[in-house]
């Protein structure tokens, strides 16, 4: 078979690393056989598409992106700062096209019924135009974000995000915004809710429904007339426990008719017992159960502060025994009840008499578990 060795070699100095080096390679072997040629050209086109910078996709969108529209953009996000509620804000994006071709837009979605967009439908060639928003706050306050996605046939940026950031303070402004009583039943509480606007046009408001009963007593009166309210509310429950609800009132300012004051309260007593139902065990010890001897544990304890002493522990039976501990002295204490089954009826409940002239004396029910 004939070789090739008396053959020139070519140089490929020229081609970048790794090109050269492969391409060189393959062009120094030989180069009259079908599966060298085949190599050959499918290591160009190898090299051409790959790599961090390929050749083949520039050469043949180069001549593409110089005529294609381009945008031109400087901003796409605007503050507005402070505003407040119920002001229209209007926002301009000037959008510039530095392509080939003149730049359509397609359409200007934005994200909530709030806010209307005008824009243009084509921008020249080196022209601008502007894409405004033009939004309403009424109802709205807080920091907020509205958004607006524009569409339009540049390829590199077929859909840019335009948005429009604003601190809206509220018309009518509530301080605090909610009423919470957490205290003693049969406590005295008592929380007012000042209720002003920021608008120059007067304002009225009046208490049109609450949904909490006897619960509580609602008062609303003036403190600077068609500027200010305070609105007072009063807890009249007695017993103990929790309940929640709303007061709902009416006023004449756009936007907000309708002023929602939520109402929670948590009434626990002055004096408990904890667990408010003690069971009383025989335990695991065989002993124990087979002599029908119950034990259990309780906590008396003051919540309010004030000096607290157990007197007296009852119903006062030879098969009851109970021991106290203070825990924190004039506080809290653990009473221990010792109980041996008898012929006649277990005891039903626990007496717990106390110093206090403002609290009666604790009831606590008694359960027996084998």
């Amino acid at each position: 078979m004939p070789t090739c060795t008396g053959r020139k070699p070519v140089i490929v100095e020229r081609l970048p690393s790794p090109f050269g080096s492969v391409v060189g390679s393959i062009i120094g072997s030989n180069m009259n056989s079908h599966r060298t040629i085949r190599r050959f050209w499918l290591t160009v086109c190898f090299l051409l598409l790959s790599g961090p910078n390929p050749i083949l996709p520039c050469v043949l969108y180069a001549g593409d992106d110089h005529h294609a529209p381009r945008v031109e953009l400087a901003e796409s996000r605007v503050d507005l700062g402070t505003v407040l509620e119920g002001e229209t804000l209007n926002a301009c994006f000037a959008i510039g096209n530095s392509g080939g071709k003149p730049l359509h837009i397609h359409k200007v979605k934005p994200g909530c019924s709030c806010t209307r967009v005008d824009y243009p439908l084509e921008i020249p060639v080196a022209g601008m135009k502007d894409v405004c928003l033009t939004i309403g706050t009424s109802g709205v306050h807080g920091k907020r974000t509205f958004k607006a996605a524009l569409n339009c046939d540049d390829p590199a940026r077929p859909v840019i995000l335009l948005q429009v950031s604003a601190r809206i303070q509220p018309l009518v402004s509530l301080t605090p915004d909610r009423v919470f009583f957490n205290g003693f039943a049969g406590q005295n509480l008592k929380q007012e809710i000042l209720i002003e606007t920021r608008s120059k046009k007067p304002f009225s408001v009046h208490i049109e429904s609450h949904d909490l009963g006897d619960n509580v007593a609602v008062g609303l009166t003036p403190v600077v007339e068609s500027k200010r309210y305070r609105l007072t509310v009063e807890n009249r429950r007695k017993s103990l426990g929790s309940y929640r609800g709303r007061i709902h009132l009416r006023s004449d300012h756009l936007g907000r008719e309708h002023i929602v004051v939520p109402v929670f309260a948590h009434l626990i007593a002055p004096v408990e017992a904890y667990p408010s139902q003690l069971t009383l065990k025989t335990g695991r010890c065989p002993a124990c159960r087979g002599s029908g001897r119950f034990k259990g544990t309780l906590i008396i304890r003051a919540n309010d502060g004030k000096s607290l002493e157990v007197l007296f522990v009852g119903p006062d039976r030879t098969d009851l025994n109970c021991r106290i501990d203070p825990l924190l002295s004039g506080q809290a204490y653990r009473l221990h009840v010792d109980y041996v089954a008898a012929d006649r009826p277990p005891p039903l409940a626990l007496n717990i008499k106390i110093n206090r002239a403002d609290y009666g004396p604790l009831i606590v029910p008694l359960q027996f578990k084998r």
